[in-house]
């Protein structure tokens, strides 16, 4: 009896074990069958793009290959001349002539084109020259003042003596920084010293408000005043591409026996060099010595806030005091009212 049972037991075990290893089998297909089923998928779809565009040019060529056989016989009635066919032989007197007249024709070509570089290369010459020419004239223009006295430079002694009627001109809203009520910076506006002093890039000037505006200064040195100049940015340098702000009308009097004679009017040119020259023309005026000159802005070239100068300048030469002849009677001298 109890035989019996172990047996039907060892049985059973190993009935159990015989499905566990069919399954285990089964499963293992099965995830052989997936993964071979996703890989070849994808291994499919790689060799598809990659022999897509062979297929694709192939089929371009076949359709070629077709159209060019199609278009031989259509238009070639007999496809053995069509292979066997010769080229023409064309008689040697037509061949010299077409050689002849290609060798003519190329020497014109030569020739036209040898003319047109040398017109060219004469163009260019022309040009460089041109610059070269308006490039000393602007700097001669600009380095005049720099080569002449200049009586009115601080460096040399001039002085700003005041600006009658006239206010400097800053931006009321600009902005100041401070700490507890103690500015620790504020806008850089320069004073009417400026125009006496050198000045390298836009900005460096003196403004003051609206169009009219006087500034007397005293020289250096009495001298006979000879020329001024008046320097300011100009068009080309300009932010803005405008100096509206630049002075446009004005005169320049000088101080002789406690009265201010006019000198001369001028005018600024609006597209002119930066630095602009300016002449006394009246004779009497350039033999009377001067210690005190007014600056007289009359107007400038639109711009209703202010008016901005550069750089005045006060050229002649060293007044000598043992030169009786130099002064004038009292009575042919022009005053200022």
């Amino acid at each position: 009896m109890f035989s019996n049972s172990i047996k039907v037991l060892s049985a059973s075990r190993a009935s159990k074990y015989e499905s566990r290893g069919l399954e285990m089998i089964i499963l293992t297909l099965m995830n052989i069958d997936i993964w071979m089923l996703k890989n070849v998928g994808y291994v499919t779809k790689k060799s598809f793009r990659l022999i897509k565009p062979i297929i694709e040019s192939f089929f371009i060529m076949t359709i070629g290959a077709g159209l060019l056989v199609a278009y031989s016989i259509v238009y070639t009635p007999n496809l053995n001349d069509f292979f066997t066919r010769k080229p023409q032989n064309f008689p040697k007197e037509e061949l010299m002539a077409i050689s002849d007249a290609s060798e003519s024709y190329k020497a014109l070509i030569h020739d036209e084109l040898t003319h047109l570089k040398s017109k060219a290369f004469s163009l260019e010459m022309t040009i460089k020259r041109m610059h070269l020419e308006l490039k000393n004239f602007n700097k001669y223009h600009k380095n005049l003042g720099d080569l002449m006295p200049d009586f009115a430079s601080e460096a040399a002694g001039g002085t700003i003596i005041s600006i009658p009627n006239t206010e400097s001109f800053y931006q009321p809203h600009a902005a100041e920084f401070s700490i507890f009520g103690i500015p620790i910076w504020k806008p850089n506006y320069f004073t009417p010293r400026k125009i006496i002093q050198p000045w390298t890039q836009p900005g460096e000037c003196w403004a003051f408000r609206g169009s009219h505006g006087n500034v007397e200064i005293e020289l250096a040195r009495t001298a006979l005043v000879s020329s001024i100049t008046i320097e300011h940015i100009p068009v080309t340098a300009s932010l803005t591409g405008t100096i509206n702000s630049a002075p446009k009308e004005f005169r320049v009097l000088g101080k002789f026996r406690d009265k201010y004679l006019i000198l001369g009017s001028f005018q600024y040119n609006y597209n002119g060099p930066s630095s602009q020259i300016f002449q006394i023309t009246k004779s009497d005026r350039t033999k009377i010595p001067l210690n005190l000159i007014m600056l007289q802005i009359l107007s400038n070239w639109g711009n209703p806030e202010y008016t901005c100068i550069y750089r005045f300048r006060v050229h002649g030469k060293l007044y000598d005091s043992t030169d009786d002849s130099i002064l004038l009677p009292k009575k042919k001298l022009i005053y200022n009212n």
